[in-house]
């Protein structure tokens, strides 16, 4: 992971001047997929899928170093964001292949661990060349 510096604007006496940051963690993640496959005819087959995994993270938190912009001279401050140690991962989704080359994925994503929750959709629409 990877901040950039930077000051923010707006909030006069209290904007915020905050540090780079960068640290670096070790996932791992063992997973199980399931899946199949559907003929459509001669044009298309379509394989839904579903996985389930459980990540394993090294750092337990991001953190950041910020002070109010107009006092270079204090030492500022340091926000942790906790990040969960370990998180339950699940997809679900479906993946269209043409015999004419094009290609269409919908998929849904959740990853869930103490205290923390996320969710991710995603489209793709590939030409194969």
């Amino acid at each position: 992971m990877q901040s950039s510096s930077y000051t923010e604007t707006g909030a006069g006496p209290f904007n915020l001047a905050v540090e780079a940051e960068g640290a670096s963690t070790f996932a791992a993640t063992p997973a199980v997929e399931i899946g199949g496959r559907i003929p459509l005819g001669n044009a298309a087959v379509l394989r839904p899928f579903a996985s389930a995994g459980i990540a394993f993270l090294a750092n337990s938190d991001w953190a950041a170093t910020a002070r109010f912009a107009g006092q270079t001279e204090s030492r500022g401050f340091r926000a942790a964001t906790p990040i969960p140690d370990v998180l339950g991962k699940f997809t679900a989704g479906a993946e269209l292949l043409s015999s004419t080359n094009w290609d269409f994925r919908l998929q849904y994503s959740a990853e869930t661990g103490d205290g923390y929750t996320g969710h991710a959709g995603m489209g793709r629409l590939a030409y194969r060349f």
